[in-house]
């Protein structure tokens, strides 16, 4: 298996089950986001997951553009797949999922889509403070876009793996 689809194992039973109880935890607290994530799963045609870490999945679905991040399920377009900054970006979105739980929809759910949607370009996307944040809790902060950053963010991704993947896969 490729080494960007392993996920972190724990050593102990006692470790096992307190991840596992964590994991529960969020799930639920995210309940709404999760939901929507599964309904967008759904929805999209021809997604690949691309990798999971943290509890994330992250899928590519070459019939979306941009990224959305709902709960524990990121996705992204093909072009947005493979800027490995996205990766954290995004993360940094479902890290605010993780904080707000069931406010994340309303609050920066909304109004990052409302920004997505009505973004003048002669402005840089990454300014408005839902995109600010994401970019500072996914470890890339000051992020606006490039396709590769000299900062790594918290999700471990390697382009030529991800490369590769896209060659089997797209």
């Amino acid at each position: 298996m490729s080494s960007i689809l392993k996920e972190h194992s724990h050593k102990t039973k006692l470790g096992k089950f307190l991840h596992t109880l964590v994991h529960i935890f969020l799930y639920i607290w995210q309940l709404p986001q999760n939901f929507a994530g599964l309904i967008y799963r759904i929805v999209l045609k021809g997604e690949k997951r691309t990798l999971k870490q943290r509890n994330t999945a992250f899928y590519v679905a070459p019939t979306m553009n941009g990224g959305v991040s709902l709960g524990n399920y990121i996705f992204l377009s093909e072009k947005s797949g493979l800027k490995e900054p996205v990766y954290d970006h995004e993360f940094g979105h479902c890290i605010q999922s993780r904080i707000l739980g069931p406010l994340y929809l309303p609050t920066v759910g909304l109004c990052s889509g409302l920004h997505c949607l009505f973004h003048n370009s002669a402005n840089n996307y990454y300014d408005f403070w839902t995109e600010k944040w994401a970019n500072k809790l996914g470890g890339v902060e000051g992020y606006a876009g490039e396709f590769h950053y000299h900062k790594d963010g918290v999700i471990r991704t390697a382009y030529t793996e991800l490369k590769a993947f896209y060659g089997k896969h797209f």
